[in-house]
């Protein structure tokens, strides 16, 4: 982004023209957590209480889960489009990227595969909450009483309705 110089600590999920985009911005980020986001397994994980569908992650051997949400109201039209979909259905694509949030580069770049019965659930998710209504203070208010029952990335993983490991795939 032009004239942005620092990003917040986060995580996004988005949806994106050949399938999704995980981006974590990490402040600072050590050598040791590169390493794992570049070549350790990664658990996935899909919590869906609808209006909100909260998708969580960790790195074999790290000591926690993260966690973001996901929401087809406000994805880029380009990830909410026709081909985008199709692309989604095909083969679901994860592009991983770690980002400095100090600087805004991109430190690692990965490629993953989810398997199809978490794209499958994540795909009819998705659907059902594109034929909702969209009311943005709705869905705020749905996702803090979420995050009040459920408190931690660990207790969303472990509230998820599956549980899977994505996969290494050739990036293209």
């Amino acid at each position: 982004m032009p004239g942005k110089v620092r990003w917040d600590e986060a995580a996004t999920f988005e949806l994106s023209r050949s399938g999704y985009e995980l981006v974590v911005f990490c402040g600072s980020p050590d050598e040791a957590r590169l390493a794992s986001a570049r070549v350790a397994t990664v658990h996935f994980a899909i919590c869906v209480e609808m209006p909100i569908i909260q998708v969580c992650w960790r790195y074999e051997g790290s000591d926690g889960w993260q966690d973001a949400s996901v929401s087809w109201h406000t994805a880029r039209p380009e990830g909410r489009s026709d081909s985008a979909k199709t692309a989604r259905r095909s083969i679901a694509k994860v592009a991983l990227l770690i980002v400095d949030a100090n600087t805004g580069i991109v430190m690692v770049k990965r490629h993953l595969a989810m398997p199809g019965r978490a794209n499958e659930l994540l795909i009819r998710s998705l659907d059902e909450q594109a034929s909702r209504n969209w009311d943005e203070q709705s869905y705020a208010h749905a996702q803090a009483s979420l995050h009040r029952r459920i408190r931690s990335s660990s207790e969303m993983a472990k509230a998820a309705q599956i549980l899977v490991r994505l996969r290494d795939v050739a990036s293209v």
